[in-house]
């Protein structure tokens, strides 16, 4: 599991308890899709949509 110092280095830091807004994806593109499907592989996040839902 990521630490806090993990993001530390990133574009921007995700608020707790929530999804990071559209703009905060733009800013990480790649590394959050990878860091999505480290941290929660069965959450689907539809962007431009805010809809998520579990697998």
């Amino acid at each position: 599991m990521a630490t806090e110092d993990d993001y530390t280095a990133q574009p921007f830091v995700p608020r707790r308890g929530g999804l990071p807004t559209l703009r905060e994806t733009a800013a990480c593109g790649p590394w959050l899709a990878a860091e999505l499907d480290r941290v929660e592989p069965e959450l689907i996040v539809v962007l431009g949509t805010g809809d998520w839902w579990r697998t």
